[in-house]
């Protein structure tokens, strides 16, 4: 007996991947635009999300999560496109090599990681 995914199944499950992604992507720009919040909150907000999003990849790549790898190099990879639109591509770059470096092990996430900040 075999075990095998089929081609179509995959390519299927990437495509419904993609569509959400899409659909995500349209909801936070619709609610992003109706959003006015101060300088200060705005840092606040970076500062949780750069928490979070440490705590998650942490937390991810740290036991080894192989399957969701993916999710943890979208998060690493987000942060840093929100420090760069934010006018601070010193510390995007910092963030990245942080993460490089603290898992210079586990080539899996480092190719995840490679390849979304490409994408981005």
């Amino acid at each position: 007996m075999s075990w095998v995914i089929p081609p179509g199944m995959a390519r299927h499950a990437r495509s419904q991947r993609a569509q959400l992604r899409a659909r995500l992507e349209q909801a936070y720009a619709a609610c992003v635009g109706q959003v006015s919040w101060t300088p200060e909150r705005q840092a606040e907000a970076l500062s949780w999300s750069l928490d979070v999003a440490g705590q998650r990849v942490s937390a991810i790549v740290s036991q080894q999560h192989r399957g969701s790898y993916g999710k943890a190099a979208v998060l690493v990879a987000a942060c840093a496109e929100t420090l760069r639109l934010r006018g601070k591509a010193q510390e995007a770059g910092e963030l990245l090599n942080d993460v490089r470096n603290r898992f210079p092990r586990h080539r899996a996430f480092q190719a995840e990681l490679n390849a979304t900040v490409r994408r981005q």
